[in-house]
Order: C-alpha cells, then structure tokens, then sequence
C-alpha cells in the first residue's frame, strides 16, 4: 500500500508551533534535539522561530498607529449612533399615528431628519 519513506503529514495548532519556537528562541536545545522531540523537521522550527520573532517585533512597533485608527473608528461609530438615536426618536413619537394618513407624520421642520429621510422611515 504505502512506502515506508512515506510519512503522515502531522498538523501543529498554533499553541504547539509556539511552544516548539519558544524552545528554540530560549536555546537550551539544539535545533535537532528539538525536532526529535516535537517530531518536526529542523527546517520547519526554524520558520516557526523566525515568524515568532517577527510576530514579536510587530507587537512593540508603531504601538499609537492602532489607537489613531479605534479612535477615528470610535468617532464614526459615535456620529452613527447619533443618527439612529434621531431616527429612533423620530418612530417612537410617530408610532401612534401610524394607522393615520402618513403625510401626517412628516415633520416638515424637524432639526435632523430630512422629508426624504422622513418618507424613507415611515
């Protein structure tokens, strides 16, 4: 059926490529010593180590570029919040009138919402 050079392919989780990398990051053991034990090829650890390191590095670069962006997202998540909140208002006050001629509802003067935004809500 199978050769006996032929090996199953063994899949790592994340948590098990890290702990393999962090062995050969502390280096108490040799890169072979190493892939004895995990069973995985050296070549392979030493991927591991080099994205362990990159991932690493990444974590202490540009730490104030993730805050400017939550910040700009927090401010439009905020204006949208806004928005609804107008809107919700709007239908709870209308709500009453609903079994009424619907040109009723529309507040031709109201602050926020527009007529065509109005229509569109009712």
């Amino acid at each position: 059926m199978g050769d006996k050079n032929e090996r199953k392919k063994m899949k790592f989780s994340a948590a098990e490529k890290f702990k393999v990398a962090l062995e050969e990051i502390k280096g108490e053991l040799t890169v072979a010593a190493i892939a004895s034990k995990y069973f995985v090829h050296p070549t392979q650890i030493s991927n591991w180590k080099k994205q362990a390191l990159e991932y690493l590095a990444a974590a202490f670069i540009d730490r104030l570029k993730p805050r400017e962006n939550n910040d700009k997202e927090l401010s439009e998540l905020y204006q949208q919040i806004g928005k609804l909140k107008v809107e919700n208002d709007f239908l709870k006050k209308n709500v009453i009138y609903l079994s009424k001629d619907r040109k009723q509802l529309l507040e031709p003067e109201h602050k926020e919402l527009s007529i065509r935004q109005q229509c569109i809500l009712n």
